[in-house]
């Protein structure tokens, strides 16, 4: 019989299943931001999962990555729909890899120093 993934089990983050539901989250909003990226999907996951130690680390450098690829999609739309701007032009976003490390090697996201509920 195949096992159950529980969601409230601490290592649940570890299990590919787990992983591959990420991965999509993070292809989905890679593919609505209209952004280009040098890596793909599997390989920013990959990169969070091997910086990281617990659940909550995990979890919130997935979000942090996630927000960032959606900032970076309004901001686009928003040039791209301003007159005298450079129709087309996508936000500067050569930088999505060193953006990847600066959030795992520095840990300053917006929830360092809180507590938070799982």
């Amino acid at each position: 019989m195949a096992k159950v993934l529980n969601i409230a089990d601490d290592d649940c983050w570890k299990h590919p299943g787990f992983r591959r539901a990420i991965v999509s989250r993070i292809e989905k909003a890679v593919r609505l931001s209209g952004i280009s990226t040098t890596r793909n999907s599997t390989e920013m996951e990959n990169h969070i999962f091997q910086e990281v130690t617990t659940k909550q680390e995990y979890l919130i450098y997935v979000a942090q990555l996630i927000l960032f690829f959606r900032e970076m999609g309004s901001k686009k739309d928003a040039a791209m729909g301003v007159p005298g701007q450079n129709q087309g032009a996508a936000p500067d976003v050569a930088d999505v890899v060193n953006a990847l490390q600066s959030l795992t090697i520095q840990g300053t996201g917006p929830m360092d120093g809180q507590q938070q509920n799982e």
